[in-house]
């Protein structure tokens, strides 16, 4: 087996002197010449290359000049092929882009769906949603200023639950109103601008003046300006002094007003304690 593998080898190393003789490498090393000369048969050319060595080896030149191994030849065949690779790779252009198929890319990028911004229905829709969840509920008009006065007083409650601006809560009522009271608010000035030019504090007085007339606020500004504990406990004659404070606002309009106007309603026996 291992002279078998031996003979292979010599037999490779022949082929390899012979490729390279027929490549024009014209000199070959000592050692190459030992193994021609061990062989019966050579590769073509060979013989004319062993005599001329041997007869330059017995003048004392040697054919090669510095002694080149098998493996360095190779080495320097190998190192030959890659820069001529890299050559013809440096010579090849870069491919074209297909026009096609970019402006395929670009069409189809067009037609792609695109995010579309929701319409003001779609938004009034949405908040109206919200502060329903959250407790407000609808105002069809009403002849009782008490009734109106409540809705109202929910509303600013769920408004403010919600951390609205004066803007957002314009929107936000004015989209709980329906039929009457929708019919009466699309008579105001302003209130079918798109923006709104109104201001929370323009609904405020238009509602104030639709639900709750001056009749009524002067009789309740009254009532605040005669109010007694009487009867009620003091948490029940505080409440209604809060309520009806509203209708009187000069006379609550400093600490020192409000506070000298509750003691006046308590009654004798606690106001001297």
């Amino acid at each position: 087996m291992k002279r078998a593998m031996k003979r292979i080898e010599r037999a490779m190393m022949l082929n390899k002197i012979d490729e390279r003789l027929s490549r024009g490498f014209m000199y070959i090393t000592k050692g190459e010449v030992e193994l021609m000369e061990k062989n019966t048969v050579s590769p073509s050319g060979v013989d004319l290359e062993v005599s001329a060595y041997r007869g330059m080896e017995a003048s004392g030149e040697n054919a090669a000049g510095p002694t080149e191994s098998l493996e360095s030849v190779q080495g320097h065949d190998h190192a030959s092929e890659h820069q001529g690779l890299e050559a013809q790779n440096r010579n090849v252009p870069p491919p074209e882009a297909n026009p096609f198929m970019q402006q395929f890319i670009e069409i189809m990028q067009r037609m792609a769906p695109q995010p579309q911004p929701q319409s003001h229905d779609a938004v009034i829709d949405k908040n109206y949603e919200v502060v329903r969840r959250q407790g407000a509920k609808v105002f069809a008009g009403t002849t009782d200023p008490a009734e109106a006065e409540e809705w109202l007083r929910n509303t600013e409650r769920v408004l403010d639950r919600i951390e609205c601006t004066p803007e957002q809560k314009l929107r936000y009522a004015v989209s709980l109103f329906e039929k009457d009271a929708l019919d009466w608010w699309e008579t105001i000035p302003g209130s079918k601008n798109r923006p709104i030019t109104l201001t929370w504090n323009d609904f405020l007085k238009e509602f104030a003046d639709k639900y709750t007339p001056p009749v009524y606020r002067n009789r309740k500004k009254v009532e605040f300006l005669e109010l007694k504990q009487n009867e009620l406990s003091v948490a029940g004659y505080e409440l209604q002094f809060v309520r009806l404070s509203k209708y009187a606002p000069e006379e609550v309009s400093t600490d020192e007003l409000k506070r000298d106007r509750f003691e006046r309603g308590l009654r004798l026996e606690i106001r001297r304690k």
